[in-house]
């Protein structure tokens, strides 16, 4: 999960960024604010803070109260604006907080329903907010920019962005780039923590000198664009890239479609008995119906109807391997899902149990009845490092969680008994059925390897061996492996009035 901390904010930091946001996110005298959120989460300081500037009331709820019956406490303390993560609003009665006029979604991706519940009953704001930036950097006050994941536009601070790989270097206008925020509301830094300080906080990159400028400005690590009227699109975390199948992957990009296709989703990529290679996407789906005996990930599922909208929008590589089920998503003390804890779980996973969950919602296994088969399944399980009486005849090798590295070393493997098929071959029939009737049957038959001095005749290899000993007498016999004749073009270049062969421009040449 990593060290916590701590980060420093000084006074002015904190006065100039309620003022701006204040403004922007509807705060008044008249304001009755939900304390909510955690004091470990910055966004207390707007709740606390914020709200006191502006001459309103923070109302605070029993941790009781917070923790099982919040809806409850916002009608009785008659909270007229909140500020909650999407995850946290989705647990309201809307029939119950009939005082509440503001919410202000944040912390964590939303989706379009999340907009869809709430848009005509209170006064809706995207909230973007990095905690180095004190509490709200961007806000976004149009519900139907919100649901493209629309951020907005700065609040006291200005937004550059820059080449994800090079901050020295501006994004082109309407290509994806990391956010970088400058201005007055910037943190001073991580407590005790200088070198983290040097690498997230930048000073005068050179595109700044050019125009005259100085400036220090707070790597977000996120990846926004700019949408036609110069608002910022929040595209995900560039720390979210990973390799699936030798290929960079934005997990941003799939958690995007796949929020698009069944409700109530987290997403995270699985990392099986901790090694990389062995990377696949897996989705935990919050179902109210799902038992939670014996852990948090209840029981596998395999969406069939998901599964294939996602393999029309993605590509192979990026559809979801694993569809986990359970009762409740864990969350950290500020409300957001705990991604951190969901990796722990997907890592606790060995390659066995990973292609166990991912193939048992499918049905009784057919098992190999030909010897090609077989083959293919003892083939599998020795690749991917799985049973291979476990493999079924429609089992899938990518869903098995294998890569092109795995494809690779099963065509070498295969190869070794005689099976020839190419790596990609195991994509594009990735079924083991499918493999094994596109893989011929004479490649199970073994060739005989040719026998030195095979090609020669008896006359003619006592005629070589005779020629060859006079013109190279320091070679001994028994130290020549083969002869073989050269072809008819070898000969030509070799002989003696070809020395200075020049091939013609003109000459086609296959290689």
């Amino acid at each position: 999960m990593g060290t916590l901390k701590g980060v420093v904010i000084e006074h002015q930091a904190i006065a100039t960024s309620s003022l701006g946001h204040g403004e922007a996110l509807g705060f008044t005298q008249d304001t009755r604010a939900l304390q909510f959120t955690s004091y470990t989460f910055d966004a207390c300081i707007a709740e606390m803070w914020t709200t006191l500037i502006h001459v309103g009331f923070t109302c605070v709820p029993s941790e009781r109260d917070r923790h099982n019956s919040l809806s409850e406490a916002i009608r009785r303390i008659s909270a007229t604006w909140a500020f909650l993560t999407p995850t946290v609003a989705r647990l309201l009665d809307r029939h119950e907080i009939s005082p509440l006029s503001t919410l202000a979604l944040g912390g964590e991706v939303s989706r379009s329903t999340d907009w869809d519940i709430w848009e005509g009953r209170v006064r809706l704001i995207n909230g973007y907010r990095p905690t180095e930036c004190c509490v709200f950097s961007n806000a976004c006050l149009d519900v139907n920019a919100s649901r493209s994941g629309v951020i907005g536009k700065s609040i006291a601070s200005v937004s550059w962005v820059v080449d994800p790989n090079d901050h020295h270097r501006l994004a082109t206008l309407g290509s994806v780039g990391e956010l970088l925020v400058e201005g007055p509301i910037l943190a001073r830094g991580y407590l005790d923590y200088m070198e983290k300080t040097a690498a997230a906080f930048v000073c005068d990159p050179a595109w700044l000198l050019e125009i005259g400028r100085r400036g220090r400005l707070y790597e977000t690590g996120h990846l926004v664009r700019y949408n036609a009227d110069g608002g910022l699109v929040y595209v995900g975390r560039k720390d979210g890239q990973v390799k699936i199948r030798g290929q960079r992957v934005e997990l941003g990009e799939i958690e995007h479609h796949v929020r698009e296709c069944i409700p109530t989703v987290e997403q995270m990529v699985i990392m099986p008995g901790n090694k990389k290679e062995k990377a696949v996407v897996a989705v935990f789906v919050q179902q109210d119906n799902v038992s939670t005996e014996g852990g948090l990930a209840a029981r596998a599922f395999f969406p069939t109807k998901v599964d294939e909208q996602l393999s029309e929008r993605l590509p192979s590589y990026m559809v979801p391997g694993v569809y986990i089920e359970s009762a409740k998503l864990p969350t950290t003390t500020s409300g957001k899902t705990d991604r951190w804890r969901l990796r722990e779980i997907g890592a606790s996973f060995s390659a066995q149990q990973l292609a166990e969950l991912r193939t048992q919602s499918q049905g009784p296994k057919r098992q190999p009845t030909t010897a090609m088969e077989q083959a293919l399944q003892q083939l599998w399980g020795q690749v991917l490092g799985i049973d291979s009486h476990t493999i079924g005849l429609d089992d899938s090798f990518s869903r098995l969680g294998g890569d092109s590295i795995a494809a690779m070393k099963l065509v070498v493997e295969a190869r070794k008994q005689c099976i020839q098929f190419t790596a990609a071959m195991v994509f594009r029939a990735s079924i083991l059925h499918d493999l094994a009737i596109l893989s011929p049957h004479s490649s199970t038959t073994a060739f005989e390897p040719l026998a030195n001095f095979s090609l020669l005749s008896s006359s003619l290899y006592k005629a070589t061996v005779s020629s060859g000993m006079q013109c190279r007498p320091f070679v001994a016999l028994d130290r020549v492996e083969d002869i073989r004749p050269v072809s008819f073009v070898q000969e030509h270049y070799i002989s003696d009035g070809q020395r200075n062969f020049v091939l013609p421009s003109t000459t086609s040449i296959w290689i």
